[in-house]
């Protein structure tokens, strides 16, 4: 029996039934080319078609058609489907005898299935602990949210902290993934094509790089003290009434102690002491003598408590240095920068969606159901009542049915990276996991670089149909370097109906030493690297932190009522008048706070220093020559 080949149109979900449709129909098959190649983060399959030309009616019922390609080698019980998929763009040569399409292996909602396994994987504000098990941590590694733009549905964002791509299977059209220098499907081919290796190096990587991550916020504390600083103190004073009238109002400065103010300062009562009387011991100088004056002092009780603002601009740089075990390849031993990536907002909550009316593609008003989170107004709620969404945001709406108001949305916790008040980020637990993405993120980047070597072979067709992009290979050959390149596959290409019968098999591999990191003891670890951080002193000049239980420097009541009375005695006594002493005197409340300093700008630098990552190795570029 010799081969046969066709082409089908078929919906992308129905079975293929080789009695119904691997039979002659109205698309002949003249010549089909195929190919599996990686655009940007994924693999995909594309064949190239040419079939004599049915006619231009075929295109007028076809809205946006589906094919199912087959082949039944002379080893094959039964036809075997290589691949289904759509006409990608219109076909070539339509008023010609053969008509020439493009058919590429993606289901018709292709950006909806990324985008869905993307979110599975879109990991947001955790409670992460550094010293979990590696398993327990892995996924809140792989992704953080802090180094995505809050805005961006790009499906490659969850694959760079792994060393995977994404692949469309050209015959389920399912989504899978496979890995970028490892898979668990292996091929060995050794019976390649004699001559037709072609290997090559292309821009190798150092065997360091660094990628530097930059953080900034705003460190922020703004609060009434805990405390009253003033907690139902007793002031006795024969100037009750000028403390009562010119109690400080909220929002009033405390003296010159910057960023403290009145949150609350009140009098709680007013209570009369015992009357002093004061006479002129001697003659005035009217002539006037034994005068006498009643004055009457009382207990002023007052209340205040003190409010802080504090605001200071903060960054931090760490720098990530990855050294790797590779052979030598003619580069320089200089520290390779590989990018600068700035992190987003880390105290703003880049986790949970904005509230909105209508959903804006249809344009309909959105049903938020329980357990909605979402933020509004610059606050974060959470949904209690199943409800369609109103014009603007209420957090009480009027029940149609009892017409009564009923709570819709109850205020929660944000969920940001890093609370306002803190001085430092990447030495935090929640600094860990940034620090361990972004090594990840650097691996990734390494790997790729790493992965320089190239080997195009050529094999049998029949061969080359086993083969798959991600798929593990092994070629041995005289010809290559220690006789054997060990890598992955990045591409497959044959003209199925050439009388050649070829495929082209496209291996990327890495000459890397193959050597596992040692001294791995006391170290930090993510995806096998292992690593040591240190940091720069923390300059905080003001515990923004501790700032709600903060008191005054001191509290001081100035000419209280013994003081006043002594001088009123002290003025009788001399002959003047006890009255203009005491008015001489009143009484002050003297507080002072620490000022709350600020500065421009403060910075602080770290660093990561990792052990020599294992770098598979493809080829051995300085193999033993057997002693002659």
């Amino acid at each position: 029996m010799s081969d046969r080949r066709g082409v089908v149109p078929l919906a992308w979900n129905e079975p293929f039934v080789a009695a119904d449709h691997a039979v002659n129909g109205p698309f002949k098959m003249l010549k089909m080319d195929f190919k599996e190649i990686r655009k940007g983060d994924t693999y995909v399959t594309i064949f190239e078609i040419t079939i004599k030309n049915p006619g231009v009616a075929w295109l007028a019922g076809l809205d946006n058609p589906y094919f199912v390609i087959w082949e039944q080698l002379p080893s094959d019980p039964a036809p075997v489907i290589l691949g289904r998929g759509r006409i990608e763009a219109m076909p070539t040569s339509l008023a010609q005898i053969e008509v020439t399409c493009e058919i590429v292996c993606v289901p018709p909602d292709e950006d909806d299935v990324l985008e869905a396994d993307a979110d599975t994987h879109r990991i947001g504000e955790v409670d992460y602990d550094p010293d979990a098990d590696p398993e327990d941590r892995a996924a809140a590694e792989i992704y953080d949210p802090v180094f995505f733009n809050p805005e961006s549905d790009d499906p490659s964002d969850v694959l760079k902290g792994t060393l995977q791509y994404y692949r469309w299977d050209p015959v389920t059209l399912a989504l899978t993934r496979v890995g970028m220098i490892e898979s668990p499907t292996s091929h060995t081919v050794a019976d390649a094509q004699l001559g037709s290796e072609n290997l090559q190096f292309d821009n190798p990587p150092r065997k360091n790089s660094r990628l530097r991550l930059h953080a900034a916020w705003t460190q922020s504390a703004s609060g009434d003290c805990s405390g009253q600083f003033l907690a139902a103190r007793d002031i006795p004073t024969f100037h009750w009434k000028q403390i009562a009238e010119g109690m400080p109002k909220t929002g009033d400065a405390i003296g010159s102690s910057d960023g403290w103010t009145i949150a609350e300062a009140e009098v709680n009562s007013i209570t009369d002491m015992a009357e002093w009387e004061f006479g002129r011991l001697t003659a005035s100088p009217f002539g006037a003598s034994n005068q006498k004056i009643t004055m009457l002092p009382k207990v002023v009780n007052i209340s205040a408590r003190a409010h802080y603002e504090y605001s200071q601009d903060r960054e931090e740089t760490i720098d990530l240095y990855l050294t790797s075990g590779m052979q030598t390849i003619m580069q320089p031993d200089r520290t390779e920068h590989v990018d600068t990536i700035s992190l987003s907002s880390l105290t703003i909550d880049n986790s949970t969606k904005e509230w909105l009316y209508e959903d804006p593609d249809t344009l309909e008003p959105i049903e938020y159901e329980v357990g909605d989170r979402r933020q509004a107004n610059g606050r974060c709620y959470v949904c209690l009542v199943a409800h369609t969404a109103s014009p603007t945001f209420q957090v009480w709406m009027v029940d149609p049915e009892t017409d009564e108001s009923v709570e819709v949305w109850q205020v929660v916790p944000k969920k940001a990276a890093l609370p306002e008040v803190s001085a430092r980020y990447f030495d935090t637990d929640r600094g860990i996991r940034s620090v361990r993405h972004g090594l990840r993120q650097l691996l990734r980047m390494y790997m790729e670089r790493a992965m320089c070597g190239s080997l195009r072979v050529t094999v049998k067709a029949w061969i080359g149909r086993d083969i798959k992009c991600g798929d593990g290979i092994t070629v041995t050959s005289p010809r290559l370097p220690g006789g054997q390149v060990i890598g992955i596959v990045t591409g497959v290409e044959w003209d199925m109906m050439a009388s050649g019968q070829n495929a082209y098999v496209d291996v990327a591999f890495a000459p890397g030493a193959g050597e596992n990191p040692t001294g791995i003891e006391g170290k930090l670890e993510t995806a096998g690297i292992y690593y040591d951080l240190t940091a720069a002193a923390i300059n905080e000049p003001v515990e923004a932190w501790a700032l709600a239980g903060a008191t005054p420097r001191f509290v001081v009541v100035e000419n209280e009522e013994p003081e006043q009375r002594f001088a009123g005695f002290a003025a009788a006594a001399i002959g003047e008048s006890p009255v203009e002493a005491i008015s001489a005197m009143p009484t002050a409340i003297r507080v002072f706070f620490d000022p709350l300093r600020q500065e421009d700008l403060i910075s602080r630098r770290l660093s990561v220093h990792t052990l020599p990552i294992f770098v598979p190795k493809g080829v051995d570029l300085q193999p033993e020559i057997p002693s002659p």
